[in-house]
């Protein structure tokens, strides 16, 4: 019994979640969607934020690739990208159902999640530009230096 309630939940929420992706891929406007203070809506607006962070990283990313300018780090850099987009979406799916919330509600907590995330990885890669920058301004330095900026990005604690 406790598994078909859950089953039942997971499919709710991967249900909400459908929905809300499609609603930010069709452009529509939280105010003009939902009602105010609604999960839907809440989620909406979070997730027009946290595309907005992943854009501005995207951007923040192209700079720093060009100034590596190694490909095989650059692809390790990529690949490191995927795996931390793939973080995000199972850790924040989790945290959504895990509040034990009804409704449209997990779906709110799950994009919450992603926008804290998007926010912090957004804010760290800003830093690690601005590293990068400043090591530029040496002499002599390494694309490997320049990795060492990027280690702020990436979520873990380096001994």
């Amino acid at each position: 019994m406790i598994e078909i309630d859950r089953c039942k939940k997971e499919f709710l929420v991967s249900l909400a979640y459908l929905l809300l992706l499609s609603l930010t891929m069709t452009s529509v406007k939280a105010e003009e969607g939902w009602p105010q203070g609604s999960a839907l809506q809440e989620a909406t607006l979070l997730s027009e934020e946290a595309h907005g962070y992943e854009k501005k990283t995207d951007a923040l990313m192209r700079t720093i690739y060009t100034k590596i300018n190694d490909k095989t780090l650059n692809e390790d850099i990529k690949a490191q990208i995927t795996a931390w987009h793939q973080y995000k979406k199972a850790v924040c799916a989790l945290i959504g159902t895990s509040t034990g919330a009804g409704g449209s509600w997990p779906v709110a907590h799950t994009v919450r999640c992603e926008k804290g995330l998007s926010y912090d990885r957004y804010f760290a890669t800003k830093n690690a530009l601005q590293c990068i920058n400043r090591l530029e301004k040496q002499k002599y330095i390494s694309p490997h230096e320049k990795i060492d900026c990027l280690k702020q990005t990436f979520n873990i604690k380096l001994f």
